[in-house]
């Protein structure tokens, strides 16, 4: 099930629980989670957020569109830990792996493509 996210109240709630998760369990992401979310909230279209939730908690995938283009974000425990980004859906190609050691610049390379 997902979540519309329409307020920055449940903007703020979906973030702070993917923040609480790295600390505890993505300690190779934590650093770009902040980045990530400046980016996000720059770039985004307007009502397109959604985050996946079970059991009524929001969980660690978002949906989202830039530009028009379809993405999703979510956590990949392969090789240490990173934020995939894919396009279209959790079943697209991988467009980007971000770490701690990703920058901004690394965001815009990979909408850029």
């Amino acid at each position: 099930m997902s979540v519309n996210v329409t307020t920055l109240e449940t903007l703020k709630e979906y973030f702070a629980g993917v923040i609480r998760r790295a600390n505890h369990h993505g300690p190779n992401i934590k650093a770009i989670v902040f980045p990530l979310i400046g980016y996000l909230v720059a770039n985004v279209d307007v009502g397109s957020i959604r985050v996946r939730s079970h059991q009524g908690s929001m969980c660690n995938v978002l949906w989202c569109k830039l530009s028009g283009k379809p993405y999703a974000f979510s956590y990949a425990h392969a090789d240490g830990g990173s934020i995939e980004l894919r396009l279209n859906n959790l079943h697209g190609p991988v467009i980007a792996r971000f770490t701690n050691s990703s920058s901004v610049d690394d965001f815009r390379r990979a909408f850029a493509k």
